[in-house]
């Protein structure tokens, strides 16, 4: 009875460490896999208007919640209930496309510049 219970601890234990190599592997916190995740939103959108997988709500929720932030801590102007989850994807996909060199970089850091760039603050004069 010990030896079998000892078998599927560690069967399970092997199981839970695979599982959280491939969902490491999966969701890396830069910018080739927000390039992925942000392609098949915009994908998505353009084809039915909805976000149909993991990758792309990933990308449209990230990106929202970033964007979102962002507005709040007044970092970037955007303009009132234009930016939806669409545009934002496209934005965040031209910048990385654009960037190719800097895909390595933290998601955060790289979704913050490409809205900052997208629509910079205007400095009164």
């Amino acid at each position: 009875m010990a030896k079998s219970n000892l078998w599927i601890g560690v069967l399970f234990l092997a199981a839970a460490w695979a599982t959280g190599q491939q969902r490491q592997d999966v969701n890396a916190d830069n910018g080739t896999s927000l390039l992925r995740d942000c392609q098949s939103a915009v994908r998505a959108l353009e084809e039915t208007d909805v976000l149909t997988t993991a990758e792309s709500a990933y990308c449209a929720g990230y990106v929202q919640g970033v964007t979102e932030t962002l507005s709040f801590f007044g970092k970037t102007c955007f303009p009132r209930d234009v930016v939806g989850a669409s545009q934002a994807a496209r934005i965040v996909v031209k910048f990385l496309s654009d960037h190719p060199a800097r895909l390595h970089e933290p998601q955060f850091r790289l979704v913050k510049e490409a809205m900052t760039e997208a629509f910079p603050c205007k400095t009164p004069k």
